[in-house]
């Protein structure tokens, strides 16, 4: 199960690409920078959004705005 942040991060991103997809994202992101969605803290912010806006441009969404949503949240 997802920690707070996690989960917060999954909803921003289930109007986009899904409920499993985010999850999965989530997860997948947050395994390339050393954490899981458990351990999520705001230290792993700017990393974790730098890697979902990559992610994100496959789906051809603005991927800086979900960024910077992401980098927002404390």
């Amino acid at each position: 199960m997802a920690n707070e942040l996690a989960q917060r991060i999954e909803k921003l991103l289930e109007p986009i690409i899904g409920d499993f997809i985010a999850k999965a994202a989530v997860k997948a992101q947050c395994r390339a920078i050393g954490t899981t969605p458990d351990e999520l803290t705001v230290n792993d912010l700017d990393p974790l959004s730098r890697r979902i806006e990559a992610a994100i441009k496959i789906y051809g969404h603005d991927a800086t705005e979900i960024g910077d949503a992401i980098r927002r949240m404390r």
